[in-house]
């Protein structure tokens, strides 16, 4: 993942406390879930939200959240898969929707093939959000050709942020 201090500027920027509730979308191995369940803690929720579009990959991503789910210390952890704009009847609104490297998954066939566009989800987030919520998207891009180049710079937090109002 990343270092100590990388780590602490994505959580403040996300301004994930205790108490917060927190939808970690297509959380990979769960490294983010962890440490959004530690922080959150007993009076928080994680919603550890697996995308139907993906839940059928041969590393079973529904199951391995939900063996993270039983591990000791993370009653507050709930794994939820539902297609990718189904967000609000699965899970409670947010004070953080969090994506990390999955953004940019929404442009890919695989994902619109159940209609789940960008455009779509963000509306979807839009409403999952409680009032004073963040969406927060830490994700890479590159032009056309220059992906390896991209990924030999140095990552750092954008000063733009999504807050409903």
């Amino acid at each position: 993942m990343y270092d100590q201090s990388k780590l602490s500027e994505l959580i403040r920027f996300a301004r994930v406390d205790a108490g917060s509730t927190v939808i970690d979308v297509y959380p990979g191995d769960g490294d983010w879930t962890r440490l959004f369940s530690d922080i959150v803690g007993p009076a928080g929720r994680v919603y550890n939200f697996v995308p139907a579009e993906v839940a059928h990959f041969k590393n079973d991503p529904v199951g391995r959240m939900r063996t993270l789910a039983q591990e000791p210390g993370r009653e507050n952890v709930e794994v939820v898969s539902a297609d990718l704009v189904a967000i609000p009847p699965a899970t409670q609104p947010a004070d953080v929707l969090w994506l990390h490297l999955f953004y940019h998954d929404l442009h890919t066939a695989l994902i619109q093939a159940r209609g789940a566009t960008a455009a779509h989800f963000n509306r979807t987030v839009y409403e999952r959000l409680k009032r004073g919520g963040y969406y927060v998207i830490v994700d890479h891009a590159a032009a056309v050709g220059r992906a390896r180049a991209t990924l030999r710079c140095c990552i750092g937090l954008s000063q733009h942020s999504f807050e409903r109002k």
